[in-house]
């Protein structure tokens, strides 16, 4: 997956679980573990927490995925403006501006 098609998403968890199906495919030795101590953390929970949609990623959790897939100044902005999307889907309004911002990048 390139992350130019990271633009084709509009959840981050989607991304991030394509992700982890072509890194099963490629390699059978590869797992959620793996994943989350290549990302610093000190378990899976918090990884399949946030892949499970039972949380948000922080700062800490964010900075590390945009390294993680070394992601440019454009393609880091997207993914942490679907991390913001997700977080407020609550209030429609803010949704809306924030979606209007992200189709200008």
């Amino acid at each position: 997956m390139t992350s130019t098609e990271l633009f084709t998403y509009l959840d981050y968890r989607d991304f991030l679980r394509k992700h982890i199906e072509e890194k099963k495919k490629a390699s059978s030795a590869w797992s959620i573990a793996v994943w989350s101590r290549s990302l610093g953390l000190s378990s899976t929970s918090s990884l399949t927490k946030i892949l499970n949609g039972e949380r948000e990623p922080g700062d800490k959790i964010t900075h590390s995925l945009v390294n993680y897939f070394k992601f440019n100044y454009k393609e880091e902005t997207y993914f942490k403006d679907l991390i913001r999307l997700s977080k407020i889907k609550s209030d429609p309004r803010l949704k809306s501006v924030l979606i209007k911002q992200m189709d200008k990048l």
